[in-house]
């Protein structure tokens, strides 16, 4: 699932998930990203690249900082060279992407954060437009005795091309999410997530989404713990059939030894969808992820998954199922390896005017393989160069393509 990552240091955990697996951008041109089913906006702010921030020095004082008020600049320049990218259904060229990138994080005293980037991007083939897109996020918790609260807000733009619309496609989205959570003593507690989720894109259908998710989390031991939960939400499509959906399911995280960390939710989900008759479909969801460091330099993640999410075709939605395999390696005490492979595939389910259930739609079937070297340099500085290789296969003409990309990333950051 994942794309040449060309977002600049520590903005990628600001953003919540705002576009389904299915419709992931053939290269990630902007600084947007795309949903779990968690408030991802709202998390501490971790490096975009894990491995980079051990070799990352703890952050000092910010360079412009007033009492509690602090402003962290951030910067980036990415070079990519892709071929086999669509510009058009069944048209399949090569260009060079040059992209500069420039923002900053303001710390909002103790309890809020604002971080705003904007990304310029010019590609050396005319028949795809340059861009300019933009992330805002404000974020901010606080906690009351046992209670915990957590609010943010995320707008974005996005000018990539999209795999499953086959072309450039601009987007702007709306994200807004509430977590309250309450702990139940020393072993038990409750969370509750609600979210609004506002997309609109030309020449496809605007969305309008409100999930929520309900859970009783349970800690049988101190490295196994489990829950419960309840989730669902409306989807308001326009234009296209509105959806209903709701998701009972139950996860599990136990880690057996210091080396090894197992997770896995799973449930089931109803959807219906209301036109001029009603449809319902009902699949199974799940998630999981298997983590293995049998040394401090070395890091060795499966994970898979399925989900059912709003496609960017009128009355349709995707089913989307995903297995991937990576491993990070420290080299030399500076730099880091980390190679992935991930295979996808997207079926597309629907209903017709008169509210029958269509299932034969659209399938994809999705390879992509990645490689980058990434180090970091002079205390504030980050370097990468990667290679990516993916392969899509659709029973829909014009959509399957073959894609190589080679891309250098430079950044910095306070």
């Amino acid at each position: 699932m994942k794309s040449l990552q060309l977002m600049p240091r520590g903005v990628a955990a600001l953003l919540v998930v705002v576009t389904p697996l299915l419709a992931q951008p053939i290269v990630t041109l902007s600084p947007s990203a795309a949903p779990d089913r968690t408030p991802a906006a709202l998390a501490p702010r971790p490096e975009s690249n894990p491995s980079l921030a051990a070799l990352l020095p703890p952050p000092r004082v910010a360079p412009f900082q007033s009492g509690p008020f602090a402003l962290r600049p951030h910067a980036s320049f990415s070079y990519v060279h892709s071929d086999g990218l669509l510009v058009q259904p069944g048209e399949q060229l090569t260009t060079s992407i040059y992209s500069v990138s420039a923002g900053c994080i303001v710390d909002l005293g103790t309890h809020w954060s604002f971080d705003y980037t904007g990304l310029k991007s010019w590609y050396s083939n005319d028949a795809f437009r340059n861009s300019f897109d933009h992330t805002a996020a404000l974020s901010g918790g606080t906690q009351y005795e046992d209670w915990s609260f957590r609010l943010g807000h995320v707008y974005a733009t996005s000018s990539a091309p999209l795999v499953e619309t086959g072309r450039q496609t601009k987007q702007h989205t709306h994200v807004t999410s509430l977590f309250v959570g309450r702990a139940l003593g020393s072993r038990a507690g409750v969370e509750v997530t609600a979210e609004q989720q506002l997309r609109s894109a030309e020449d496809a259908p605007s969305s309008h989404e409100w999930p929520v998710n309900a859970w009783f989390n349970y800690r049988i031991a101190p490295d196994l713990d489990v829950a419960v939960g309840l989730g669902g939400g409306f989807a308001d499509i326009e234009p296209g059939a509105n959806q209903l959906y709701r998701r009972p399911q139950a996860r599990v995280s136990w880690r057996p030894r210091d080396t090894l960390t197992l997770r896995l939710s799973g449930g089931e989900e109803h959807r219906t969808f209301y036109g001029h008759t009603t449809s319902k479909l009902r699949r199974p969801v799940f998630d999981g992820a298997i983590e293995y460091r049998p040394t401090r330099t070395t890091r060795l993640t499966a994970h898979g998954g399925r989900e059912v999410a709003v496609s960017y075709f009128t009355s349709q939605v995707s089913e989307n199922t995903l297995q991937g395999y990576s491993l990070q390696q420290r080299l030399l005490g500076h730099f880091f390896l980390t190679a992935s492979f991930e295979k996808q595939r997207m079926h597309y389910i629907g209903v017709d005017p008169l509210g029958r259930l269509l299932t034969e739609l659209r399938d994809d079937s999705r390879r992509t393989s990645r490689i980058e070297l990434s180090t970091a340099f002079l205390q504030r500085g980050s370097a990468s160069v990667s290679y990516q290789h993916s392969k899509n296969d659709s029973s829909l003409p014009g959509y399957g393509f073959s894609s190589d990309q080679f891309a250098v990333e430079l950044g910095v950051r306070y």
